[in-house]
């Protein structure tokens, strides 16, 4: 997500690579896509986000198993198993606690808005039957048909999570799809 919302604000980017991301449940309902568009600009680039009032939830776990007695912001058991997995690795120093904080800007920070303000290639790499309620496949491809630029669409299967396990074979589908992306944008730079 937030690749596809710096992308559109900071100029000098070659490309954008867009990696299983999250658009929001829903469709955002907007009113003026310019001017939203540029009072989020205004925000990312001059706002001290500490003067809008915020919505903060936590502390509390990451994931969780026991949504009844211990709720989590991911729910489904897929976040469970990989969190714990790769930040109970040796040393990882990962705890499974977090504080979110949503500041009330006037305008979400949102792909929804910036994506038809992108001007590099992009490609958005995203998961077949996505288990995480924020990566809507509707609005995902929303946001990828707003896109102006040179862009790709490219699904894998495997749930949410499926290719951010390195040893598998969804991993490197991933990767071998996302680097070639990367190659083709140097080679028509040179």
């Amino acid at each position: 997500m937030l690749v596809l919302i710096t992308g559109a604000f900071v100029d000098g980017f070659a490309g954008i690579v867009s990696h299983i991301l999250a658009t929001r449940i829903k469709q955002l309902e907007q009113t003026n896509q310019v001017a939203d568009f540029k009072i989020l600009k205004e925000l990312f680039e001059s706002s001290n986000l500490d003067e809008f009032e915020k919505d903060v939830v936590g502390p509390l776990p990451v994931v969780s198993s026991d949504q009844f007695n211990s709720p989590s912001p991911l729910h489904p058991i897929q976040a469970v198993l990989w969190f714990i997995t790769f930040g109970g690795r040796f040393d990882s120093k990962w705890e499974n606690r977090i504080t979110r904080v949503v500041p009330k800007t006037p305008i979400p920070l949102s792909p929804q808005i910036t994506a038809p303000f992108i001007k590099v290639p992009t490609l958005m790499l995203v998961e077949k039957n996505d288990e995480m309620v924020h990566c809507n496949p509707e609005v995902q491809l929303a946001v990828f048909n707003s896109i102006k630029s040179k862009k790709e669409f490219y699904a894998i299967n495997g749930g949410h999570f499926g290719c951010l396990h390195p040893d598998n074979a969804l991993f490197q589908e991933a990767l071998q799809r996302e680097v070639s992306f990367i190659k083709s944008i140097d080679e028509e730079l040179t």
